[in-house]
């Protein structure tokens, strides 16, 4: 049996790699063969090419500070990919959807944000329109990336979800959202990543970084408060920060790393004393690999309140001052974990119908 998977590809971003990754090697586990079907959305390919190209002043400055860094971890990104990522058929074309529709018993459109119109521009591809049974569509954690869903694109999107043979989202708001756009049922369940435990990502960190100790700081955008809160945690600790940055603007008085790879962001954060996050990913990984850390609540929404919530740790926000010198209890998050995991596997092995 064979799955494709239809999900974000050829993004620099850490969360999309991995979760692509760890999908897949849960299907694996599973015992079935799984791919990710080649596909780019335009507006993402633009978004990356736009991302080295020179159209103002700003850039210039962008180029100047991060230029080598972000051509390194571009090629660290193809590479990671290539050597942990079974890719499948491309789909670039009406000539390809018969392959395609042939060569794969299910299809899954998940995980991340693949619902998420603002980033995909209406593509209906991650809805899959392209697959012509409607048995073999599943959706797998699916996010609509927030609270919302455009008026205007309700109804086709209401016409594709009832196709769906089983559906599954990634939040609670996901799961209103279905019910409000399609009125049908929907399941939660935990991102790919959170598929794979502690001891799995573990064994596969190729990386380690040469400090002993250190406050890592990942963030999609650059916020005053955020390392406002960093640098009062380095002062009482006496530990230095250390910045994955995506962002040109500098930081004084913190070591910022602009090329990551995926190996390395999971080795900065295995080996962090505490992590600073506003993705969901980074939260995500932080519960994961028991690491005491602090989110910005308004860095992603309703995507980070699900899994904090999920396992009593919304204590965290850089907010609650009084988190500060308080430890996280791993061993109730991982109870919480093992419980959510099981219900997500099960729900991944009757969608594929595997025993």
């Amino acid at each position: 049996m064979k799955i494709g998977i239809v999900t974000f590809i050829n993004t620099i971003n850490f969360g999309a790699s991995l979760q692509a990754y760890a999908l897949q090697e849960t299907i694996r586990k599973i015992g079935l063969d799984a791919e990710v079907i080649i596909y780019n959305n335009k507006q993402i390919e633009d978004k990356e090419k736009s991302s080295g190209r020179i159209k103002n002043f700003k850039d210039v400055y962008k180029r100047i500070i991060m230029g080598a860094g972000i051509k390194r971890k571009i090629k660290a990104f193809k590479e990671f990919e290539s050597q942990n990522i079974k890719f499948g058929l491309k789909l670039d074309g009406e000539n390809s959807i018969g392959e395609i529709n042939r060569e794969y018993d299910y299809f899954i459109a998940g995980s991340d944000q693949v619902w998420n119109m603002a980033i995909t521009h209406e593509d209906w591809k991650f809805f899959l329109d392209f697959v012509n049974d409607d048995e073999k569509k599943i959706s797998y954690a699916a996010s609509f990336g927030n609270n919302v869903f455009p008026n205007d694109d309700k109804k086709m999107a209401s016409i594709l979800l009832k196709k769906f043979e089983n559906l599954s989202v990634r939040e609670y708001s996901g799961q209103t959202l279905i019910k409000e756009i399609a009125n049908i049922e929907s399941e939660v369940v935990l991102d790919p990543t959170l598929l794979l435990d502690k001891s799995e990502w573990e064994s596969r960190i190729k990386y380690k970084p040469s400090l002993e100790h250190y406050i890592l700081v990942y963030f999609p955008n650059n916020k005053k408060n955020v390392f406002k809160f960093a640098k009062k945690l380095s002062k009482k600790t006496g530990f230095p920060i250390i910045y994955l940055s995506i962002s040109p603007r500098i930081q004084f008085g913190v070591k910022t790393i602009y090329d990551a790879s995926p190996d390395e962001f999971l080795g900065w954060l295995q080996n962090a004393d505490y992590v600073i996050t506003g993705s969901f990913h980074g939260t995500a990984f932080s519960l994961n690999m028991h690491k005491d850390f602090f989110y910005e609540p308004s860095g992603a929404g309703s995507r980070i309140d699900n899994i904090v919530q999920i396992t009593d740790t919304s204590n965290r926000s850089i907010f609650n001052e009084k988190c500060i010198d308080e430890r996280i209890n791993f061993d109730l998050v991982e109870e919480k974990l093992f419980f959510e995991r099981e219900k997500s596997l099960a729900f991944l092995k009757n969608a594929l119908k595997s025993k």
